[in-house]
């Protein structure tokens, strides 16, 4: 019973991480984004 338990909050953390990451990135790519087009209009 307390090994399932423990399974399955493993389980959830490894998914709200991997969310978390790809939310990171998604982030990173669009800040990228911002900087190449401020550095096009400012150039």
């Amino acid at each position: 019973m307390a090994y399932c338990l423990f399974s399955n909050f493993l389980t959830v953390c490894v998914g709200v991480a991997r969310q978390r990451h790809r939310l990171a990135m998604r982030l990173q790519e669009q800040t990228q984004q911002l900087e190449q087009l401020q550095a096009l209009r400012y150039s």
